[in-house]
């Protein structure tokens, strides 16, 4: 589903931190959910986070990264399950800039970095007025940022992009594009997680490719490839660390009701219908007994928590949790 493109013109937080003086720990105003159809911003609450679904890919961590972008693009790729439907994402941004700053982001199938020719655009959206840490009051030394959760109400983004590194998993890429006044520093988060708390990524790539466009004005369907206006300034490589993934996570589609288990259908791991029934099922019994690298759709579904489930296999406990869902329906 591809959806509409709005050119904006604007410039990004002037100053730049590079490579050797990256990363920084941030405190966390809270978190916010964005209505990407609309526009409307509120602080998340229980309620709201039943509604978007269980994470079908993660990586989410502790350290953040500055990023300058000025007239760039940054451009991050990983693994995803085939015939994946997305309908939110989350996502950390901060800055400590005193004004308002902006920010689009958009996604792409078939996408593996290193210039790739081969990419889909499915489309992207943009937040407007995200405030500045300064102007809420926070020090300019320190470093503050809201936890994202973007939904995408209208429709799903379908991911059924290709294996370009034939692993069994469809390569797919995101960005961030922030734009803003030059007052201060801005950035996402990186996916680093020290402590094995979240559940990683598949194929979480060791960098990301880098555009330029002088008018921040370009065609998504031809990103970097002329005659575009973006120019392709090379991979930006992280050598083998950690800090190589923008913090990232895409949801499924919602269930509306609880079920009788209360736990909104997030045993619901085929077929996106809000029901816990005998596909889902055989779906974590082929999967039963993998030790590590279990994602949400392998039946990694224990321990149950609304953004990041799971803890890397699929075991006895996962199964239970299955069951304990099983015939629950959440349609609304």
């Amino acid at each position: 589903m591809e959806r509409s493109f709005t050119i904006m013109a604007l410039v990004a937080c002037a100053t730049t931190v590079m490579a050797g003086d990256t990363y920084r720990t941030t405190g966390v105003d809270g978190t916010l959910l964005h209505n990407a159809l609309t526009g409307e911003i509120t602080k998340l609450d229980d309620r709201q986070g039943r509604g978007l679904g269980r994470p079908l890919w993660s990586m989410m961590g502790g350290e953040l990264f500055f990023v300058n972008p000025e007239n760039e693009l940054h451009l991050d790729c990983a693994d995803m399950m085939m015939n994946a439907a997305v309908q939110a994402v989350g996502f950390t941004l901060y800055n400590n800039c005193t004004s308002d700053q902006s920010l689009y982001i958009s996604f792409y199938e078939s996408e593996n970095n290193h210039n790739s020719q081969t990419r889909h655009w499915l489309g992207g959206f943009y937040i407007e007025n995200i405030p500045g840490s300064v102007a809420e009051g926070h020090p300019p030394d320190e470093y503050w940022s809201w936890n994202w959760r973007s939904w995408l109400p209208d429709s799903s983004y379908i991911f059924d992009g290709a294996d370009l590194d034939t692993d069994g998993l469809q390569d797919f890429g995101y960005f961030f594009w922030i734009v803003s006044n030059p007052d201060g520093l801005a950035g996402p988060g990186f996916g680093f997680d020290p402590d094995g708390t979240y559940p990683l990524g598949a194929g979480a790539e060791d960098g990301w490719d880098v555009f330029a466009d002088p008018n921040f004005q370009f065609d998504p369907n031809l990103l970097g490839i002329p005659p575009s206006n973006t120019t392709y300034l090379g991979y930006f490589d992280f050598g083998g660390s950690l800090l190589s993934q923008f913090d990232f996570e895409m949801y499924a589609p919602a269930c509306q009701l609880p079920g009788d288990a209360g736990r909104y259908c997030s045993a619901d791991i085929h077929g996106y219908d809000c029901y816990v029934d005998l596909s889902d099922l055989a779906q974590l019994l082929a999967n039963y007994g993998m030790t590590t690298g279990a994602t949400v759709l392998d039946g990694d579904i224990e321990p149950y928590d609304e953004f990041s489930p799971g803890d890397g296999d699929v075991d006895l406990a996962d199964l239970a949790e299955m069951l304990g869902q099983y015939g629950d329906d959440c349609n609304e």
